[in-house]
C-alpha cells in the first residue's frame, strides 16, 4: 500500500517522525501515506518527515499514484517536510464536514520535488500551506470536488505561505 503508511498502525497516534532514510515504493500510493483518521483527532497531531529521500517507482499501471508523500488532513492534522527530496509529488487535501473547519496544516521546507498538489476536498477554511525555501517545477491548487457535495457555500480552504522558494512555473 505504501512504504509507512501511518493508517497500518491500527490505533490514533498523536506524534510520528519519519527521520533520515531512503524510502522506494513499488506498485503502492506512494512512499509515505497519511490519511483516513489517523491520528488523535481530539487535539490535532503531526507527522514529521525530516531529512528523506522518496522515491515512486510505479509502474504504467500506477501512474495515477505519483505521489512521494501523500496526506489527507482532517481535524487539526499536520504534516511537516523538512529536507525531503523526492521525484514525484508532495501532495495533500482536507477534508473536514460541511458546516466545521479543519484548522490543518501542510509545511514544506527546504524540500526538493518535481510539484506539490494541494487540494480542497470539501472544507470550510482556516488551513495552512506553508512552503519555505523549496525547489520544484509547479504548484497545482485543486479545488475540485470528489465526492460529488453540493455545498450552498464554499471558501477556498487554505491560507498559503510561499517564501524563498523556487518554482518553475
Amino acid at each position: 500500500y505504501a512504504v509507512f503508511d501511518i493508517n497500518g498502525y491500527g490505533e490514533k497516534i498523536q506524534y510520528a517522525s519519519v527521520r533520515n532514510v531512503t524510502c522506494i515504493c513499488y506498485n503502492g500510493k506512494g512512499p509515505i501515506h497519511a490519511d483516513s483518521g489517523y491520528n488523535d483527532l481530539s487535539s490535532g497531531g503531526t507527522i514529521e518527515v525530516i531529512n528523506c529521500d522518496l522515491i515512486n517507482e510505479n509502474t504504467s499501471n500506477m501512474a495515477h499514484y505519483n505521489t512521494g508523500l501523500a496526506c489527507g488532513l482532517r481535524d487539526g492534522q499536520r504534516v511537516v517536510a523538512k529536507y525531503v527530496n523526492s521525484n514525484s509529488s508532495l501532495w495533500a487535501h482536507n477534508v473536514a464536514p460541511l458546516t466545521s473547519y479543519s484548522g490543518c496544516a501542510f509545511e514544506l521546507y527546504g524540500c526538493r520535488f518535481p510539484n506539490t498538489m494541494i487540494g480542497d476536498v470539501y472544507c470550510y477554511g482556516r488551513d495552512k500551506f506553508i512552503m519555505h525555501n523549496c525547489k520544484l517545477n509547479f504548484i497545482i491548487f485543486d479545488q475540485s470536488d470528489p465526492f460529488n457535495q453540493k455545498r450552498d457555500y464554499f471558501k477556498y480552504s487554505w491560507d498559503i505561505d510561499l517564501q524563498n522558494n523556487e518554482i518553475g512555473y
